[in-house]
């Protein structure tokens, strides 16, 4: 399997080849609302890199993966910022091993951080555990010969679910998988959607492939956030847009599809029972939210965002949601949006 480049797909100013697409028909236009800003936070410190996907605590902490020149692209580390912009912590993957390339991670109700590594020399997986002090804690082998190029997340009890890929770097197929606290794995889920995209790869679909990174959009683009109830919510960048309910033993509890028209998945959280989800495409202006009940799956709230207040999807806290901007000046914005 080749070096990890799926970072490059990430940062700021992505362009990947993707099919063209008109933004989606409103079945009610009336219904809508639009976000607007209520708030722009600047951040005090500065980086020229910054990598999706994006993360907040229940405290009202954002959380980014940005890189300065004295940072190893590779281990580019996450950086904890309050509500107003400074910068609390600084975590790096260096502090477990310096041959570590870092992933995706994800934020629990406490604070702490699980952040994915990989080990190109062994091809091992691992989970990284940091403190809600940004304090190394712990590392955990995966035992399954996954590439963790998708998103993960860690329930409750302490099951974790990864979905990345497999096989070879030209024909990397996805792998979701639920991994007990001390990483064996439990259960190999099969998604409903799996065979699509082995199919779309393989065809090299250019909504699915790119010639950079790993070149599996489907899955590096998707999300997994963890639900009041206890079950992840996971969906990947497909259409139609299908999110799965998915319990700590491996059990897919519902599948729900949201329209979004042709607009792609691109960013999820949760709040109280509620999935925010962001669709867009990479060369729209416009984008669009949904709110929906992540137990019966109904839309509740649709709005309207100019992506130019913001590209990256940091956080949903009703009524706000928290979008993220960089600048020539290398720092970050932080635009704080409520339906209008």
């Amino acid at each position: 399997m080749k070096q990890w480049a799926w970072f490059l797909l990430l940062c700021a100013g992505i362009a990947v080849a993707q099919h063209a697409s008109p933004a989606p028909s409103a079945k009610d236009t009336a219904s809508r609302k639009r976000l607007e800003p209520v708030e722009v936070v600047e951040t005090k410190d500065m980086a020229s890199l910054v990598i999706g996907p994006f993360q907040c605590d229940t405290d009202g902490n954002l959380y980014v993966r940005r890189s300065d020149s004295s940072d190893r692209s590779a281990q580019s580390p996450i950086r904890k910022y309050s509500s107003k912009g400074d910068m609390l912590v600084k975590m790096s993957p260096a502090d477990a091993d310096l041959q570590y390339v870092a992933g995706p991670f994800f934020v629990g109700s406490e604070g702490d951080v699980y952040w994915a590594a990989w080990k190109p020399r062994t091809k091992d997986t691992f989970v990284l555990h940091f403190d809600k002090a940004g304090k190394f804690v712990s590392k955990t082998k995966l035992g399954a010969d996954v590439y963790p190029d998708g998103p993960l997340a860690v329930f409750p009890s302490g099951e974790m679910i990864v979905a990345g890929l497999e096989g070879e770097a030209d024909s990397l197929k996805p792998y979701t998988g639920i991994f007990d606290s001390s990483g064996t794995l439990m259960r190999r889920l099969s998604l409903a959607d799996d065979q699509r995209i082995k199919d779309a790869v393989e065809a090299g679909d250019s909504a699915f492939v790119t010639t950079t990174g790993t070149g599996n959009l489907a899955v590096s683009f998707g999300q997994i956030v963890m639900g009041q109830d206890g079950n992840a919510y996971l969906s990947r960048r497909m259409l139609p847009t299908v999110i799965y309910a998915i319990n700590p033993r491996g059990e897919v509890v519902r599948r729900m599809t949201v329209d979004s028209g042709d607009l792609f998945f691109a960013g999820m959280h949760e709040n109280r029972g509620r999935l925010a989800i962001l669709f867009r495409n990479f060369g729209d202006s416009e984008s669009l939210v949904k709110i929906v009940d992540e137990q019966s799956g109904e839309e509740t709230a649709t709005y309207d965002l100019n992506k130019a207040l913001g590209w990256g999807f940091v956080c949903y806290s009703p009524p706000r949601l928290t979008f993220l901007s960089t600048g020539p000046n290398h720092k970050a914005t932080f635009t704080y949006m409520e339906p209008k």
